[in-house]
């Protein structure tokens, strides 16, 4: 798959409109937590992992792992970018204390 062609199916199309669109919103939110907070580099620092990791969900919703329904491909992609925010949330509960940014991240990208 290239992007949104002519020929595609159109559940295809949708799903490579619909992943960048249902990620813009928690990723601007994140970086304007993340331009709040730079003055501490701490958790600015944080914060802007947590944008780019805010932006796994259309990158991994775009490879193809065998998925027949759009709506499983969907929860993958986004599910995978959770999966990231909850290990780095244990690894800083665990190793340096700073994991606010994180839980918050967390509950941004899942509403």
């Amino acid at each position: 798959m290239k992007g949104v062609e002519q020929n595609a199916p159109e559940n295809i199309n949708l799903a490579f409109i619909y992943l960048p669109t249902a990620a813009m919103v928690p990723f601007i939110i994140i970086y304007l937590l993340a331009i709040l907070n730079k003055r501490k580099p701490k958790i600015h620092m944080r914060y802007m992992i947590a944008t780019a990791v805010s932006l796994l969900g259309p990158g991994i919703g775009r490879i193809h792992f065998g998925f027949t329904d759009l709506t499983t491909a969907i929860m993958f992609a986004f599910a995978l970018s959770d999966l990231f925010f909850i290990g780095f949330l244990a690894f800083e509960y665990f190793k340096t204390k700073v994991y606010k940014p994180y839980i918050v991240s967390l509950l941004i990208c899942l509403f």
